[in-house]
């Protein structure tokens, strides 16, 4: 039993330090890369500060890319398990719900495999910036997030928390975002990508 446990812990420290090794691998490649393209000083402090701070914190949700093994299941596999992970979040909608009544309730099944993802948003990143396209709609399953946009009214901000939905739009328009997402203080995000959306419903026998 003595040995069992020793083992483990040997195991452990063993992972604790190749992970602090490939962080700080990472954190000598980011200066060496600052230096190499000669990035200014105020920027190249904020990148090394946000490079510093981001290596202590990890994601506490697994996604299904962390899984080595999930890469070679099998396609009917993994559209059942698309569906069983993503359906739940697109039916907290009315439109989705309408569409699985009156339409061909396998077009969602499609669109959880083909057009949703995850992500993950830890502090100091962010979904995208001012003035991007905005090319997804979200889904908050974990945590908080913050929409902040400055106008010429002021300051907006509006938290997104579980089971929260956003920028529905890019679903149906072409249109950018005036601020920026960030989580507050991480957030998991269920993302819709609109164009891959758009091909599947194009195809609906709603449509």
């Amino acid at each position: 039993c003595t040995s069992s446990v020793l083992s483990s812990i040997t195991a452990h420290m063993t992972l604790l330090r190749r992970l602090n090794e490939e962080q700080n691998r990472q954190h000598e490649l980011a200066r060496k890369y600052i230096m190499d393209h000669k990035v200014s000083l105020e920027l190249g402090n904020r990148l090394i500060g946000f490079v510093r701070h981001h290596k202590r914190r990890r994601r506490t949700r697994v996604h299904e890319g962390d899984i080595n093994a999930f890469k070679d299941i099998p396609e009917s596999l993994r559209v059942e398990l698309h569906v069983q992970v993503y359906m739940p979040s697109l039916m907290q909608h009315p439109l989705f719900v309408r569409h699985s009544r009156f339409g061909d309730s396998s077009e969602l099944g499609v669109v959880c495999h083909t057009a949703m993802g995850e992500k993950a948003l830890l502090l100091g990143q962010e979904l995208f910036a001012m003035g991007q396209q905005a090319i997804e709609m979200i889904f908050v399953t974990c945590g908080q997030g913050e929409y902040r946009c400055d106008t010429k009214e002021g300051r907006f901000r509006e938290r997104a928390g579980v089971n929260d939905m956003m920028f529905e739009a890019a679903l149906w328009l072409q249109c950018y975002h005036t601020g920026s997402f960030c989580p507050a203080p991480q957030c998991e995000l269920f993302t819709l990508n609109s164009a891959k959306f758009g091909e599947e419903m194009s195809k609906s026998t709603l449509s």
